[in-house]
């Protein structure tokens, strides 16, 4: 896994349990 990906992931993952 890449580093940006795993950003990606975090800024979803925040996204989700904002929404």
């Amino acid at each position: 896994m890449r580093d940006m990906e795993d950003d990606i992931w975090t800024q979803h993952l925040m996204g989700l349990l904002l929404m």
